[in-house]
């Protein structure tokens, strides 16, 4: 795992290493490009605090987009509109005990990707031609909670889809 920041080690690093996920590989915004290249690895995690800087942090996002199998992009405390392979992770000060299973899960759906793609190539009779559209562009979501993470989460929904309506638990009660 690739850790980017610039000024030092990031707290949310010792997260991940207190959660035995290792090895951790620290890296500048100026060296980013070359470690990812370079290191080959299986996610990309980046402070993506006020400190960022927009071009670099656009770039780095299209070259691991061009990676195969998937590989994750986790942006931590993102203060900007982020690419759309960046997995946002807001800390909710300064707390990063929930960035581990975060980062386990999208390394779940790389291993899926990865099985998939050896899959495909042990039987090219079975590749079907892929549309040229993004599905996740197509997709319908219902999103239905409570509590005080649900308005929040309807709002990172609204920003990165088409929202037709928003129904909670508690007016759908009324």
């Amino acid at each position: 795992v690739i850790v980017v920041a610039n000024g030092g080690r990031p707290p949310f690093a010792t997260a991940l290493e207190a959660a035995q996920i290792f090895p951790i590989i620290d890296t500048t915004w100026a060296d980013a490009a070359r470690a990812v290249e370079a290191m080959q690895p299986a996610a990309v995690v980046v402070a993506a605090s006020s400190g960022t800087v927009a071009a670099r942090f656009g770039a780095l996002a299209n070259q691991i987009a061009a990676r195969k199998p998937y590989l994750p992009l986790i942006a931590v405390d993102p203060d900007a509109t982020l690419p759309e392979n960046a997995i946002p992770f807001a800390s909710g000060g300064g707390q990063f005990d929930r960035l581990p299973a975060r980062l386990r899960a999208a390394l779940r759906v790389r291993t899926l990707h990865a099985t998939v793609m050896r899959r495909l190539d042990d039987d090219p009779g079975e590749r079907a031609a892929l549309p040229d559209t993004d599905p996740a562009r197509d997709a319908t979501v219902l999103l239905i909670g409570r509590g005080a993470a649900y308005p929040s989460l309807s709002v990172s929904f609204g920003e990165r889809m088409g929202v037709v309506g928003a129904l909670s638990i508690e007016a759908a009660a009324k």
